[in-house]
């Protein structure tokens, strides 16, 4: 991820797997769960502040299903990950 969005914007994975959200950028990025400013979709999906360029971000997710999410700090960015 970088100030400039999330590539890719769709991730696949298995039941239970973790996704890292690296900071490639120059500026903060806040992944979280939508809906925005809520993040109430997947709660645990959410940092609780920027994540400074150089740093990650790891979750897991423990159920098929889609999960929306956005750059909290810059909104028009989003994508989704695709638990199967």
């Amino acid at each position: 991820m970088t100030e400039n969005g999330f590539t890719p914007t769709e991730v696949k994975i298995a039941k239970g797997g973790i996704v890292v959200f690296k900071n490639m950028g120059t500026q903060d990025v806040w992944p979280a769960s939508g809906p925005h400013p809520a993040h109430t979709g997947y709660p645990k999906f959410d940092p609780k502040k920027g994540v400074k360029p150089g740093e990650s971000f790891s979750i897991d997710f423990p159920d098929a299903k889609t999960y929306p999410f956005h750059d909290h700090l810059n909104p028009s960015h989003f994508g989704k990950v695709v638990v199967e």
